[in-house]
């Protein structure tokens, strides 16, 4: 069965996976700590595979996710899209999954190449067994690693489609020659009576708020007329003054109340 279908959406494709990442889909390198390495710069024992997608495979898809590669498989951009399936920066670079059974060597306490090599030996054995009996273990969970991976980057792209079609439908982001091809002559002709009445709706609504506004302005004047009066009759001379400016139409200059009294106190 094939790893994936594509199904065209406007000027995308949605990727959908059929099964996961199995041993054809894949390249496989053997993983091997050497009988012979230096045991200075060894601090650690391997024995099993490594994979990665085949690069067929991530041809294929790079081509259902409409993402450019230049001719020497690198992006034209930044593909954070491709992330756990390749490098950022280029194709061919694929990441790779371990399987291996790996295990932690020390050698304190040994001083002689004799004895260190023996325990290095030994080590090696051990893991070179645990693999053999784990093998297919070990190698469908580095499988399962790279379906998550797979799956991940192909959910971004399909959400990424999903927002295209949502701008589209929702948010009718298409230009006008669009509606010209796909409303037909009953559409437009109820779309035209709709719109005269959202416009006979909008006069009258600025109409309505024109004489709200008027509404408004005579409450304040009746609110602040008996305020003024109420006030009037507690005020002395001075006081009455200021109300008398304040009450004054508006002048050029903006009246201070304050700047009144410290002329009269002078």
């Amino acid at each position: 069965m094939t790893l994936f279908t594509t199904e065209k959406a406007l000027n995308k494709k949605i990727v959908t996976l059929l099964r996961g990442v199995s041993l054809d889909d894949v390249d496989m390198k053997s993983v091997i700590t050497s009988e012979d390495a230096n045991l200075d710069f060894v601090s650690m024992v391997s024995f099993g595979e490594s994979i990665q997608l085949k690069q067929s495979v991530i041809d294929s898809l790079l081509d259902a996710f409409d993402v450019e590669v230049c001719e020497n498989k690198k992006y034209r951009l930044n593909s954070l899209l491709m992330r756990g399936i390749t490098s950022r920066w280029d194709s061919s670079v694929r990441t790779v999954y371990d399987a291996s059974v790996t295990r932690d060597v020390s050698f304190q306490g040994l001083r002689n190449e004799g004895s260190k090599r023996k325990r290095f030996i030994g080590e090696l054995g051990e893991v070179t067994a645990a693999f053999i009996a784990t093998r297919n273990e070990v190698i469908q969970s580095a499988l399962d690693k790279l379906t998550a991976a797979l799956t991940a980057v192909v959910n971004t792209h399909n959400s990424e489609v999903a927002d295209l079609i949502e701008k589209i439908v929702v948010n009718l982001k298409v230009n006008d020659s669009v509606f010209d091809k796909v409303l037909s002559a009953e559409d437009k002709g109820e779309i035209n009576t709709l719109s005269k009445e959202t416009e006979s709706i909008v006069a009258q609504i600025a109409v309505l708020e024109e004489k709200k506004k008027q509404n408004d302005s005579k409450v304040y004047a009746i609110k602040r007329d008996q305020i003024a009066k109420s006030l009037a009759i507690t005020l002395g001379e001075k006081g009455n003054a200021m109300l008398a400016e304040i009450n004054k139409e508006p002048e050029d200059e903006e009246f201070d109340p304050f700047e009144l009294l410290l002329e009269e106190s002078l």
